[in-house]
């Protein structure tokens, strides 16, 4: 688990998500998910004191603490695990980064006095989207989740997988998913032949 190398990681998402259904399932629902997470997150403000010995106290730190949450932690976290792994990090990075911007300016500008309202929604955006996942898998790919082998592992591949896919769909990067593809497809002949000694 977590080798920093990008096929084998992409790899262990991927074996669970061959069927094109499926896939497309996850381009929709995966970004719907992680935008969720992140504006529940823009709503924990890291503590002023962890804060204060690093940056200071000025005005504009004072007006930039909003945007210093949790939400941007985990945005943080994400890209630079994306960019060890990849120089397609880089793109996903402003991507992650803006969602957790985004959402504490919805959030503040928009939104302050509906918390509840938003609260609910990201509920109703969550369930709905992890149904939609699970249907993906019971239905169109016949197989169980990543999650359940690696959670963390698969929460943490399934936006970088979805952003690849994109990529692929949009003719970049074609190596790579040729390399995946073969890749992938040999690590399920493995597994199916280790499955059929077994039985």
């Amino acid at each position: 688990m977590f080798g920093l190398d990008l096929q084998e990681e992409i790899c262990f998402y991927k074996k669970y998500h061959s069927n094109s259904v499926n896939v497309m399932i996850h381009i929709t629902c995966v970004p719907m998910i992680l935008f969720s997470y992140v504006v529940l997150c823009s709503y924990l403000e890291l503590p002023s004191e962890w804060l204060t010995p690093v940056l200071g106290e000025s005005s504009a730190i004072k007006k930039l603490q909003p945007y210093l949450n949790l939400g941007l932690l985990v945005s943080i976290v994400y890209s630079i695990f994306y960019i060890m792994l990849d120089w397609f990090g880089f793109l996903a990075a402003p991507i992650l980064l803006g969602f957790s911007v985004g959402s504490k300016w919805l959030v503040m500008n928009k939104f302050e006095q509906d918390t509840y309202q938003v609260m609910w929604f990201l509920v109703v955006v969550n369930v709905f989207s992890w149904i939609a996942q699970f249907i993906g898998h019971g239905v169109y790919e016949g197989k169980k989740p990543a999650l359940l082998d690696s959670l963390v592992q698969a929460l943490l591949l399934a936006p970088y997988f979805v952003l690849f896919e994109i990529a692929f769909a949009l003719g970049f990067r074609k190596d790579l998913e040729k390399d995946l593809n073969n890749k992938t497809a040999r690590i399920l002949s493995q597994e199916r032949k280790q499955q059929q000694k077994s039985e």
